[in-house]
């Protein structure tokens, strides 16, 4: 079948099957983002930023050879350099006192929570600094000072103009303007000394024009404060100019908190589906009869739902809860298909655990024989992992293996008869290797002999850890059932083992889906319908 043609069959159910078959991993998906998205709002302390516009002139009202022969563009990318240099900063931290903040100074800003972490992250440092004293503390805090005040520094030339942004983020609006403010111009008086140093070189330091520029610089030095200045006091006559001052929105930058945490929700909503949608495609195991008939090319007989908690491994038949119902309908559907095909030995095999495979078996053997009153014997041929006594809680022994090693009389003295109308042949206890045992065996012989007796003898024979020991006692058989469970074997392993089954000529009459889950509610199944 192509897959255009499997989209065009697949119906409303098949799209919300993956949905609800992976609701816990969705629910633990969205649950883990929206927790994510939600700390990170959390921990996201409030930042705002503030911006300076600078205009690049290039040469000064002064006349100075400073720029001469530099390209504009490069004029404009040093400019913005310097005002991330380690001279500039420095001055702006003295002016501001940004040596002395206290190092947890997000503290004062940020979420409460957030606070713990800043404290365990801070231990480490303040460790190394109750080690430093004098000059070195000094040094240490200037240096830390530098560099955490360079990281909320950025500049940002406007397209097509010599203008440039001083952009500052501090996480108080206020704080951003003053240290924007202060950082332009200490910028202006690393320009005013740049041209001091060039001039004085070349005229002489009595020169009127050096006289000038110093007190320019002893001018802007006074006023690197918090205070804003007058246009033309912010202009001055270095080759850079503040034409407009620090200013800022007084909003935070980025998206709300509430945004973020809405937006955290929505995401990990279609990341759920996408992952639900991505591993229910990727997933090898049947989930539905029809996959089954698909891949398989045998018929299904039904389904026997996943066992809760309160249900029993054996099945009350006089009872009508829903796992008796599920075993009632698939044994008739089996009966069905032995009187049709006039079969009346058959084997109930599987990939499954031996206990589990018998418990399907014992369970439409009850049924079966609760609905039309026939003669059943069950015979347990898993003779490494014998499981039928144990689950109807009758003895091992005398069984199977006790007559063919010639432990007990006959095959009619070994059957034992229970109170629900069928009879059982256990396993039985042997040290042989079962393909052994069962070759050497007149066994085929003595299934002629009790098919005279019973309407039906059923086989379990569980071929998951000798699946040739399966296939060599199909040939014994009139037909086979493979019992497929539907959370644990995967397709591929499935279709080899049937494979196997087929090239030995066994007569696999159809099959059965183990412990199905039914994802969709009754109710709403009902109404996707």
């Amino acid at each position: 079948m192509t897959q255009p043609t499997k989209l065009m069959e697949m119906t409303i159910r098949d799209i919300f099957k993956p949905l609800f078959r992976q609701k816990i991993l969705i629910i633990i998906i969205i649950i883990l983002v929206s927790l994510g998205s939600f700390i990170g709002a959390i921990f996201s302390t409030p930042k705002y930023q503030a911006k300076v516009l600078i205009h690049i002139k290039g040469v000064g009202q002064v006349a100075t050879d400073v720029y001469r022969g530099i390209g504009a563009y490069r004029i404009h990318l040093t400019q913005m350099a310097i005002v991330r240099s380690t001279p500039v900063l420095k001055r702006t931290v003295f002016a501001l006192n940004l040596h002395n903040r206290p190092l947890d100074y997000e503290k004062k800003f940020c979420h409460p929570l957030k606070k713990h972490a800043i404290n365990h992250g801070m231990k480490d440092l303040k460790k190394n600094i109750k080690k430093l004293k004098g000059r070195a503390l000094l040094d240490f805090k200037i240096n830390l000072a530098i560099n955490r005040l360079r990281k909320n520094v950025e500049t940002v030339l406007r397209p097509n103009t010599d203008i440039f942004e001083i952009v500052v983020t501090d996480y108080s609006a206020k704080e951003a303007i003053a240290i924007a403010n202060v950082i332009s111009r200490s910028f202006i008086i690393f320009d005013h000394q740049q041209q001091l140093a060039e001039l004085t070189l070349k005229y002489g330091a009595l020169h009127p024009t050096i006289r000038q520029i110093r007190d320019s610089i002893r001018a802007m030095s006074y006023k690197l404060s918090r205070n804003e200045l007058s246009d033309l006091e912010a202009i001055g006559s270095a080759s850079v100019k503040i034409i407009e001052q620090a200013t800022s929105n007084n909003k935070p930058i980025g998206k709300p908190k509430r945004v973020v945490i809405l937006t955290g929700l929505f995401l990990s909503i279609f990341i759920a589906i996408g992952v639900a949608y991505v591993l229910d495609y990727t997933n090898q195991t049947f989930r539905t009869p029809q996959e089954v008939e698909q891949k398989l090319k045998h018929s299904v007989f039904g389904s026997i739902p996943k066992k809760s908690f309160l249900d029993k491994q054996i099945i009350n038949v006089k009872s009508k809860n829903r796992l008796t119902s599920f075993y009632n309908e698939l044994a008739g559907q089996v009966y069905i298909e032995l009187k049709k095909e006039k079969l009346s030995t058959v084997m109930f095999t599987s990939l499954m655990e031996s206990k589990d495979n018998a418990t399907v078996l014992t369970n439409i053997a009850l049924s079966m024989q609760n609905q039309v009153k026939c003669k059943i014997l069950c015979i347990d041929v898993n003779f490494t992992k014998p499981a039928i006594h144990s689950l109807l809680k009758i003895d091992q022994t005398p069984g199977l293996a006790d007559v063919i090693e010639n432990k007990s009389d006959t095959f009619a003295n070994s059957i034992q008869s229970l109170e629900h109308g069928i009879d059982i042949l256990t396993a039985g206890t042997t040290n042989a290797y079962p393909l052994n045992l069962i070759e050497k065996s007149s066994i085929k012989t003595e299934i002629t002999k009790l098919k005279k007796k019973y309407d039906f003898i059923l086989f379990s024979c569980s071929a998951k850890n000798n699946i040739n020991y399966a296939n060599l006692f199909s040939t014994y058989v009139d037909g086979a059932i493979f019992t497929i469970d539907e959370n644990k074997d995967r397709s591929h392993v499935i279709e080899r083992a049937i494979d196997k089954f087929n090239k030995n000529d066994a007569n696999i009459i159809g099959t059965i889906l183990y412990n199905r889950i039914f994802v969709i509610p009754k109710l709403i199944y009902n109404k996707l319908g």
